[in-house]
């Protein structure tokens, strides 16, 4: 009777010993994934500082204006250049075609 006693508390202790030494080894490997994450992380967060501080730089109002009246070359907004909502065509007509309302034509 004492050793089947012992032989179930030796058992029971090297099934213990064997389970906390899997846990050990889970828990060391999702350890890793974390530091791996974590870096992946810090990466990104450093590529979007940089990114930020090239928007800044690339957003500047000068710059901006200088390409701004190379590309672009807006013009003055006059009175002439502004229209009234109901000037504006209804609907498109086949093939792309602007309906124009019927005041506009007759206007024309």
């Amino acid at each position: 009777m004492t050793r089947a006693v012992g032989a179930i508390w030796l058992l029971l202790i090297a099934g213990l010993v064997t389970g906390l030494f899997h846990f050990k080894q889970e828990v060391q490997i999702l350890e890793r994934r974390l530091a791996a994450i974590d870096r992946t992380a810090a990466g990104d967060r450093r590529a979007i500082e940089v990114l930020e501080a090239e928007w800044t730089y690339l957003n500047r109002p000068e710059r901006l204006a200088r390409l701004a009246k190379r590309y672009l070359r807006l013009r003055q907004v006059t009175p002439s250049n502004v229209r009234v909502f109901s000037e504006l065509p209804h609907r498109f007509g086949p093939a792309g075609r602007i309906e124009q309302p019927a005041n506009a034509e007759a206007s024309q």
